[in-house]
């Protein structure tokens, strides 16, 4: 608030943003294989216009509290640790789990899940985690999915 921004300027510039090259392709052939869940620590206020270009996925993440006049005030973690939670829901409803992530705040869940799969991870992640798969393209992740289902 202290910039002025309102949650319809950073919608806009949101907007304007696309998915990564070969990711709405990638979840297509993903969300016809398998179900699909995108676990994340945005908002869902910022998600709409991204989720909308990638045909509405499931979306776990957290909220903003925004005043009647557009401000942002503060926000609402759905769950501490929500990622790494959901993989323990998943599993006990009896469903087996993949995570792929690219980040510290991904590990717990990557590492929670049967298997975790780093995505275009920075160097010093893989190296701390030598234990996680990693994938560099969306063929990769492809392949290694297709192993595993």
């Amino acid at each position: 608030d202290k910039n002025g921004l309102k949650i319809n300027d950073i919608k806009k510039v949101i907007d304007s943003m696309e998915p990564l090259e070969g990711a709405l392709e990638f979840l297509e052939w993903l969300r016809s294989c398998v179900p699909v869940i995108i676990a994340s620590d945005t908002f869902v206020q910022f998600a709409g216009p991204l989720m909308k270009k990638l045909g509405w996925p499931t979306l776990f993440c957290n909220s903003l509290q925004i005043h009647s006049d557009g401000s942002i005030n503060g926000y609402s973690l759905r769950l501490q640790d929500g990622k790494r939670q959901a993989i323990i829901a998943l599993k006990n409803l009896n469903y087996k789990t993949i995570a792929v992530g690219d980040s510290y705040n991904d590990i717990s869940m990557l590492k929670e899940a049967d298997t975790g799969i780093l995505f275009r991870p920075p160097e010093n992640i893989k190296n701390e985690f030598p234990e996680l798969t990693v994938s560099y393209s969306y063929e990769e992740l492809k392949n290694i999915i297709q192993r595993i289902i």
